[in-house]
């Protein structure tokens, strides 16, 4: 489990859940399935954190929200990643500059992962 999330103030939780419903479109069924397979996703800072890695995966790399929601349902952990040291250096260092990948199938390869 992840004990220090009963730490929190009821603020603090409720931005992270605005954040999966209002911004992500989550049911509050599919937030409490997001939290139970990856407790330590609410550790993670709204602003700081899980906006600019939606942000990147959204807009940088241009993964429609639909498919981004299918990705984070199935492996919520990827909003965990570190931007810099891993989403961005992954994706864009790897699998565009050294494999050559693109957009599509980036995307098909998260929503596979």
């Amino acid at each position: 489990g992840f004990p220090s999330i009963i730490c929190y103030s009821n603020a603090n939780i409720s931005k992270k859940i605005q954040f999966f419903t209002k911004q992500m479109g989550y049911t509050l069924e599919e937030c409490r399935s997001i939290v139970l397979s990856h407790p330590s996703i609410m550790s993670a800072g709204v602003k700081s954190s899980l906006i600019p890695k939606l942000n990147f995966l959204e807009k940088e790399m241009m993964i429609p929200k639909k498919s981004l929601r299918r990705i984070i349902m199935r492996s919520p952990r990827i909003l965990s990643y570190s931007l810099d040291k891993n989403l961005r250096m992954k994706i864009i260092g790897f699998f565009i500059m050294r494999l050559h990948m693109e957009q599509k199938q980036i995307q098909r390869l998260l929503e596979s992962y």
